[in-house]
């Protein structure tokens, strides 16, 4: 008489749990899709995949019974988009911080003139200028050096308390978060960039009296190096000094995501 194992998990245990199993997955490839970092192309997608994955594996205990067992094939993917529109929500808006940083970079390089010898972002897959990409990236740095992308996952994670699976309706405080994020960074933009544009202003007024003062001097012959020399001097020191806003951008972010969700404040994965 053969014995055989009794196998730990069986076929018919494993179907009913594949609908609240994908689901939890839609909502967390969402914010891999769309949040920094996560979403970059430097990340291999089998690493996303890989992460989201087991992620659903660890939280699939607490959210399995949110699903009904009689749920159908339709319902679980119009659910689906939901999910994934909580998860994309979430890394959009953080994403959208990231933006204003650059698009600071970018307007240092157009003031500075320097747009014009633009080189290939990698993390974005795109021309972006010398300085956008020292700016992202050093917001990026940051991000992570405060546990940013802890934070993100924790927000995320935490929305299965609020908004079961299946649950989640488009809402306007959803809209008004983007909205709101989208403003912060216009005015993170214009904070960080704004000092540059000062001096360059103040420049080219000095080097305009210059020309009219003493029209032996070939303004032209130096203006583009002054501009240079000057731009990226006081880029250097916004650099070196705008750690403290970026930090309360990203907290202030995190923070308006988890309100319009209705979330409780936390702190959790942020580094003081």
């Amino acid at each position: 008489m053969v014995r055989t194992k009794a196998v730990p998990l069986s076929v018919m245990q494993i179907f009913p749990a594949l609908p609240a199993f994908a689901l939890a997955m839609f909502r967390l490839s969402g914010l891999l899709l769309a949040a920094p970092l996560f979403a970059s192309s430097l990340v291999p997608v089998r690493v996303r995949v890989g992460l989201a994955f087991g992620v659903a594996v660890l939280v699939y205990p607490l959210i399995r019974h949110q699903v009904p067992p009689e749920v159908t094939l339709g319902e679980v993917l119009a659910g689906a988009v939901g999910e994934v529109t909580v998860g994309v929500t979430i890394g959009l808006g953080i994403t959208l911080l990231m933006t204003g940083v650059e698009a600071a970079g970018l307007i240092i390089s157009q003031q500075s003139a320097v747009s014009l010898g633009e080189v290939l972002n990698p993390a974005l897959e795109e021309q972006s200028s010398f300085s956008a990409q020292i700016f992202s990236f050093s917001f990026l740095a940051l991000f992570l050096a405060v546990g940013g992308h802890r934070a993100a996952m924790a927000a995320v994670l935490d929305t299965f308390t609020v908004f079961p699976l299946m649950a989640f309706q488009m809402r306007e405080s959803v809209v008004l978060l983007l909205v709101e994020l989208l403003t912060s960074a216009f005015i993170l933009s214009l904070r960080i960039s704004g000092p540059v544009v000062l001096a360059l202003f103040l420049t080219e007024t000095a080097m305009g009296i210059v020309s009219r003062t003493i029209p032996q001097v070939n303004i032209l012959s130096v203006g583009l190096s002054v501009r240079l020399l000057v731009a990226h001097g006081v880029a250097a020191v916004v650099l070196t000094g705008c750690a403290e806003p970026l930090l309360t951008s990203v907290r202030g972010a995190l923070d308006t995501i988890r309100s319009a969700f209705d979330l409780a404040p936390s702190d959790v994965g942020m580094i003081s």
